[in-house]
């Protein structure tokens, strides 16, 4: 945060502004594909699902946004050092890692998708479930993916 700076603050404020707008550029591309592979599920199950940048919204209803710390990255890199301290052998670390990330971006599909289901049906229940069910279940499948990496 220090070095490439807080998403808040414009990129010619912050201590590397080129650093900062190509981190900025690579986040927003996250943010894109998260959201267009929410909005095609969402239109896949059923609902009329729409986008706008960093929005996707069902039809109707209030939609979610997704900022540049929901996109996970701070979650795959914790779990990427954490493979690459563990005592398991280089070739497993090599397949971990990316694994890994596969899994926290697969995840977080389903958490945005899981999100506009509850701005739907549960409203009042959106913070509950953006800061502590969906959590829970992603650091559990990736504890758990951890757990079998290690218990051998």
């Amino acid at each position: 945060i220090y070095i490439i700076g807080e998403q808040s603050i414009p990129n010619d404020k912050r201590f590397f502004p080129y650093a900062s707008s190509v981190w900025e550029s690579f986040n927003y591309k996250i943010v894109r594909f998260l959201v267009l592979q929410t909005e095609a599920i969402l239109n896949l199950i059923g609902y009329k699902a729409y986008s706008l940048e960093r929005l996707v919204w069902i039809e109707g209803y209030n939609g979610i946004a997704i900022g540049n710390y929901c996109i996970g990255m701070q979650l795959m890199y914790y779990f990427a050092m954490l493979v690459v301290v563990s005592e398991i052998s280089f070739k497993n670390k090599l397949i971990a890692v990316p694994v890994g990330i596969l899994i926290t971006q697969t995840l977080n599909i389903f958490r945005l998708v899981g999100l506009s289901l509850v701005t739907v049906y549960l409203p009042n229940m959106i913070f509950l479930f953006h800061d502590h069910i969906f959590n829970i279940i992603v650091f559990g499948t990736l504890i758990s993916y951890y757990y079998l990496l290690t218990k051998n």
